[in-house]
């Protein structure tokens, strides 16, 4: 069973999750095969504050 791992900045709603899931669960049959009962998501919801990124810290540095 594959486990597919979402980490994005907090702030969506469960419609987009839900769609999301679905769009990516399909791909990943019809790329990979196996059925879609088969796939597992999880989303780790990470707080704006919580994400940096090297350009952030590139950008504060000068």
């Amino acid at each position: 069973m594959p486990h597919i791992r979402v980490e994005w900045m907090s702030g969506r709603t469960a419609e987009q999750k839900l769609e999301f899931a679905k769009e990516v669960t399909e791909a990943f049959v019809r790329v990979c095969g196996g059925t879609a009962t088969a796939v597992g998501i999880v989303f780790n919801d990470i707080e704006r504050e919580d994400w940096i990124t090297g350009a952030q810290i590139e950008r504060l540095s000068k």
